[in-house]
């Protein structure tokens, strides 16, 4: 997902959408309908903490015969944690529903129309005749 070009928000979008899409990409996240997309596909879009785990992996791997990691690595494993990962990983599901909810923003549903009042004047009721009301009768008792 950090791989795709960030283009600008469009000066179209509402003010609010053009706000949303502006912070997403200082942040440089995906766009709420791209991140859920991507979890659809069972991508998690967030940025992981592989480069930790790799870093980690080495420092075992280059242990002296003390058990000790080389310095270098134990420096760059310091700065690593302190300059990308100072804040807590948020849940998936939080994620998720944040995204669906910044989602709503930017994309809002359509509302359904109320029609209140008085309708009468709009429909005219006729009464049923007599040939209408036997045929209802007959269809009905063949049928049920």
């Amino acid at each position: 997902m950090a791989d795709k070009k960030k283009k600008p928000p469009s000066r179209h979008s509402s003010g609010m959408q053009w706000e949303i899409e502006k912070r997403l990409q200082d942040h440089n996240m995906p766009m709420p309908h791209e991140f859920l997309a991507d979890i659809m596909a069972g991508i998690d879009p967030r940025p992981d903490k592989s480069e930790i785990f790799k870093l980690v992996r080495d420092m075992v791997i280059e242990e002296d015969e003390e058990g000790l990691p080389p310095y270098e690595m134990w420096e760059a494993l310091k700065t690593l944690v302190v300059t990308k990962y100072e804040k807590e990983k948020v849940v998936l599901g939080d994620s998720i529903g944040a995204s669906k909810e910044l989602l709503q923003y930017m994309f809002p549903k359509k509302k359904s129309v109320e029609v209140s009042g008085d309708m009468a004047h709009l429909v005219k009721v006729v009464p049923l005749t007599k040939e209408e009301i036997d045929t209802f009768e007959k269809r009905f008792i063949d049928e049920f």
